[in-house]
């Protein structure tokens, strides 16, 4: 401990004994900051919200249930938080993040008290604590033209307080997802793409990866939108984005909608910002502001998750 004291420029290790021990991470005063350094930072830059969620597997029944995680490919015991970050053509950071606690768990009161979970802690779904966020980092000043997130943000009502919100929203569906096209016709998404025309395909490079430069064809078409808030008119862009792996063939969707007229090329770089909070994730890690706690959420509820916090930009 002296030497980590030491390394950090501290003349004894108490300070480090203190944070390691009995400081208490302050979510609040945390994220009031972060947002004023994203909002001096990515001033002028055409900033993207984007959630994504993490899965941590985890052995202690004390601190965590069981739950499904994309992370361990299945139910098991672990971890799982839901983070926004956001993310421009140059900079990504995560702003906020929430504990996702099952409702099941949420309810279990001998739990809650092993944990240390606070009373005003109430069980949320995910997509209902990313509104959350996305409502406190507005609120904070943070400006944003976007939201962007993985089928797991689909839902409608989601998209509606987006779009309550003043964004407009770029997140992935299924080929089972059901649109409605200008006749009043519906379709799933798989059944809609059969409407392009092969030389309505735009291949797109969507950057670098291990095997070298992702390619990928892209197109759309437009839809009518399911999420209009209630004394809104129904006007702006409302379209299915496909996106088609130039070798396999193999097609994903998205299902977009903009207040202001934008080219199929807008979309594609949305899009494309969501994957980068990936990366954000995994960086935030390695530059860790506490070390992951044993166990899961720990006595410390909210401040457990401190270590998925960035250092700043």
């Amino acid at each position: 401990m002296l030497d980590a004291g030491s390394g950090a420029g501290a003349s004894s290790p108490h300070r480090l004994q203190h944070l390691l021990s009995r400081a208490r991470f302050d979510h609040d005063r945390a994220r009031e900051e972060i947002a004023r350094l994203v909002i001096h930072e990515l001033a002028g830059q055409e900033v993207v919200l984007v959630a994504d969620e993490t899965g941590d597997a985890k052995s202690s029944t004390d601190c965590v249930g069981r739950q499904y995680s994309g992370a361990i490919k299945g139910v098991g015991l672990c971890r799982v938080a839901v983070h926004l970050a956001a993310v421009t053509e140059s900079v990504r950071v995560v702003i906020d993040r929430t504990l996702y606690l099952p409702r099941d768990w949420a309810a279990d009161e001998e739990h809650r008290e092993a944990a240390g979970v606070p009373e005003e802690i109430m069980f949320a779904t995910k997509l209902q604590q990313t509104a959350a966020m996305v409502k406190n980092a507005l609120e904070l000043g943070v400006r944003a033209r976007w939201f962007a997130g993985d089928d797991v943000y689909s839902g409608r009502e989601l998209r509606r307080e987006m779009r309550e919100f003043g964004l407009g929203d770029a997140v992935g569906v299924s080929h089972t997802y059901t649109v409605t096209d200008g006749a009043g016709r519906r379709w799933k998404a798989r059944q809609m793409i059969n409407k392009v025309l092969p030389h309505q395909w735009m291949r797109r490079q969507t950057g670098h990866g291990t095997k070298g430069t992702r390619e990928y064809d892209w197109a759309w078409l437009d839809v009518r939108a399911d999420d209009t808030p209630n004394g809104h008119g129904d006007d702006g862009t409302s379209v299915l984005v496909a996106r088609r792996h130039w070798y396999t063939g193999e097609i994903s969707f998205f299902r977009c909608w903009s207040a202001e007229d934008v080219t199929l090329a807008q979309l594609v770089e949305v899009i494309c910002r969501r994957w980068r909070i990936e990366e954000t994730l995994c960086a935030t890690r390695r530059s860790a502001v506490f070390p992951a706690q044993p166990g899961g959420i720990g006595g410390r509820f909210l401040g457990s998750m401190a270590d998925l916090m960035p250092k700043g930009l």
